[in-house]
């Protein structure tokens, strides 16, 4: 029993290491920012000028990045623009966090959620990392969201 123990947690500890090794990491050079992009995701669109870039999963939900220019102190109006914006889109925001430097929050429609976060990059630029998903899937994103929230990072 203990050998089978044994097997089966070495067995996980591979498929973790395994699944760990299939993130890609994505950079969006104009606005010197990385981040994490999940294994079965897979690039749709690089917008234009190089400021941001769409993904889709295999099941349709959706994940986007882009950065924008901004001055530190005019950080927490781009964040208030962002949530109106999506607000005026039929959003329901449930949760919102904003401080100097970093901001999420995250809504629901329909049966989607919506989680976006944002992060100042260098001096005058933000960071925003949107992904969409079904509400039936939320237990099993929230470990996907918090590995990509955490891989983004100012390249400055």
């Amino acid at each position: 029993m203990k050998r089978a123990s044994i097997i089966s947690s070495a067995l996980v500890l591979f498929l973790t290491q395994a699944t760990a090794q299939e993130w890609q990491q994505f950079g969006i050079k104009k606005f010197d920012f990385i981040f994490d992009v999940p294994p079965t995701y897979e690039l749709i669109k690089e917008y234009e000028g190089g400021g941001g870039a769409a993904f889709v999963s295999p099941e349709g939900d959706l994940l986007a990045v882009w950065g924008i220019k901004v001055e530190p102190h005019d950080f927490r109006v781009a964040i208030e623009d962002q949530i109106s914006s999506d607000e005026k889109e039929g959003w329901e925001v449930t949760y919102e966090r904003v401080e100097y430097d970093w901001a999420a929050y995250s809504g629901v429609k329909d049966d989607m959620i919506r989680y976006v976060k944002a992060i100042t990059v260098c001096d005058d630029r933000a960071a925003f990392l949107l992904m969409e998903y079904h509400r039936d899937l939320k237990v099993d994103y929230d470990p996907i969201v918090t590995r990509m929230e955490k891989s983004m990072q100012s390249k400055c």
